[in-house]
């Protein structure tokens, strides 16, 4: 099977539908395309709604861990999971080439409730 050839048209065009946050990419293929732009406006749209579910589901997740455990119970899997979180952000400030002003693997700030951070440019 063949690869279908295609060339990057220098200006792609991008369309932001605010309503709905889909962002649509239109390629030019040569040859048959395999993906729809429908088919991509399906799963970004689906993407889009998973990623709101499971950030209300987080966020119910917290709320309870924190009522029953308090700040002892957050601090008890931060130690660990924060700095993973924090590396993650630094290794896609490099892939992108941003500038890491600052970085904190682990801060216990309770005034505001930040554990760690990365500043960048």
């Amino acid at each position: 099977m063949e690869i279908p050839s295609f060339e990057f048209p220098s200006d792609i065009p991008l369309r932001w539908d605010l309503e709905t946050v889909e962002l649509l990419i239109f390629f030019d293929f040569s040859a048959p395309s395999f993906l729809s732009i429908p088919s991509l406006k399906v799963t970004i749209a689906l993407c889009n709604k998973v990623q709101n579910l499971t950030f209300l589901i987080e966020r119910k997740a917290n709320r309870y861990f924190f009522a029953a455990y308090g700040m002892k119970g957050i601090l008890a899997t931060a130690w660990l999971g924060t700095p993973i979180h924090e590396l993650g952000h630094a290794l896609m400030c490099l892939i992108f080439a941003h500038k890491i002003k600052d970085i904190k693997l682990l801060t216990l700030n309770q005034a505001d409730g930040t554990l760690g951070y990365v500043s960048h440019s």
